[in-house]
């Protein structure tokens, strides 16, 4: 009676197309229907005018229901009304919600998928359908099992599977980088949880990040090589007191009747020295050539003495003394042997710059939570307060003739390593510390992500 406007002793006596006339020939149809077969017809839906609010359009939702007497005659037709006009509303706006953020998610260059809790694919947006080669419906419903089918090597697979255990075993997002087919992807995986506070749902966002490593490795390289190029005067040194001890004790054997005990002697010296040369030059291609990718264990303390013996000379020659404090049960760490060791030369480096004549640098190293930290400081003047913000910035330098890429480069190795690397002011003028903090390699996690 509210719907149509008419009081309800009104109706009774009326035909349908009196009572509601703007709706009659379905209703008729309806009706008619209902009586011929006998069966219920569910779920009407009806867009119109009402009596009660003419002009307005409403949506409602009818069901009509055959009444039967005892023998299985038609004896009339029960008609229930539900007005949804609201809720249809409600559900066109998040139809129209739905659509825009697909087409947002679809917008993207970044790869969106929406993952379960055991890494089957719910939904996912163009982008990511185009680099598995599939279609979205294609792709919608793998299981884990099924992405060796769609070019995935087994073993990314199981990396991937490793990574959403991860996700939901701790309910913290991820962060790493893996490559197919010859492009790398900067990949982040987020836990979405239900109302229990349990881990149901992965989005996971990779982006073709390629070019930027490529530009990176090469701005490295340059950088690299300039931090090279300020050690030739301290190899020169390193190289020619060798030789002088190699030429002194060939002149020996070579031009005196020697004791055979004192002829070995001379030359176990030669094989000494000339196996002391192959390790400096060894070294010196080991920072000098270009790094691959390769992640496995190192340790830290070893790269660090490494580091300090390229450049003992410079040292030497600049009267700076060097202490270390390495303890030996440190852990060790999942790092690019290169990249960590481009980081230690560039700060060791710095670090003699800063100095100057006669100074201090010490390098210590321990675990801070599950984190290794080395820290290396050294007594030269505090850093500008201005110049902090901007020191790992891009070009930002205050050295004549300096490129600016050093500090930036190593503050994006330690990132891409899942590390930090930050720098203070000692008190009273008592020198800088950078400290590089680097996660440990932890079995128990191995384990469960080999699993």
């Amino acid at each position: 009676a509210e719907i149509n406007g008419i009081p309800a002793a009104e109706h009774i006596g009326k035909t349908v197309r009196e009572v509601v006339p703007i709706v009659a020939d379905m209703a008729e149809t309806s009706l008619r229907e209902v009586v011929e077969t006998g069966q219920p017809r569910f779920d009407i839906e009806l867009i119109g005018e009402t009596l009660a609010r003419p002009g307005v359009q409403r949506t409602w939702l009818e069901h009509w229901l055959p009444v039967k007497d005892p023998e299985g005659r038609i004896m009339g037709v029960n008609i229930v009304v539900e007005e949804i006009t609201e809720r249809k509303q409600a559900e066109e706006a998040l139809r129209q919600s739905e659509e825009m953020a697909r087409a947002i998610l679809n917008a993207t260059t970044e790869s969106v998928l929406l993952l379960d809790d055991h890494g089957a694919i719910l939904d996912l947006n163009q982008t990511a359908a185009q680099r598995l080669g599939k279609g979205v419906d294609e792709l919608v419903g793998l299981e884990p099992q099924d992405f060796v089918k769609h070019n995935l090597s087994p073993t990314l697979v199981k990396s991937r599977q490793g990574w959403v255990r991860e996700v939901v075993r701790t309910g913290e997002p991820v962060r790493f980088e893996d490559k197919r087919g010859g492009i790398v992807f900067d990949t982040q995986m987020y836990p979405l949880f239900d109302v229990q506070g349990e881990v149901t749902r992965l989005a996971v966002f990779a982006r073709d990040v390629t070019a930027q490593r490529e530009a990176e490795r090469r701005a490295a390289r340059a950088e690299r090589m300039a931090a090279m190029g300020q050690l030739p005067a301290g190899l020169a040194h390193e190289l020619n007191n060798p030789l002088q001890a190699i030429r002194s004790n060939l002149e020996l054997v070579q031009d005196f009747d020697l004791e055979p005990d004192e002829q070995e002697a001379r030359l176990n010296v030669i094989q000494h020295e000339i196996e002391r040369l192959a390790g400096l030059s060894q070294d010196v291609l080991d920072f000098a050539r270009p790094p691959d990718d390769t992640r496995y264990p190192i340790s830290l303390a070893s790269l660090m003495n490494r580091t300090l013996a390229l450049v003992n000379k410079q040292l030497q020659l600049a009267q700076i003394q060097v202490t270390t404090d390495f303890p030996a049960d440190l852990p060790s760490l999942p790092a690019v042997p290169g990249q960590i060791a481009q980081v230690l030369l560039n700060l060791t480096v710095n670090a003699i710059e800063a100095i100057g004549d006669g100074g201090h640098l010490h390098v210590t190293a321990g675990v801070e939570g599950d984190m290794l930290a080395l820290a290396m400081t050294n007594d030269g003047p505090p850093i500008p307060e201005e110049h902090m913000e901007r020191l790992f910035e891009p070009f930002f330098t205050t050295k004549p003739g300096g490129t600016g890429l050093g500090l930036s480069i190593c503050h994006s190795i330690v990132e891409q390593h899942g590390g930090t690397i930050s720098v203070e002011n000692l008190a009273d003028d008592g020198g800088v510390t950078f400290t590089v903090r680097l996660p440990i390699i932890n079995p128990a996690k191995i384990q469960a992500m080999a699993a």
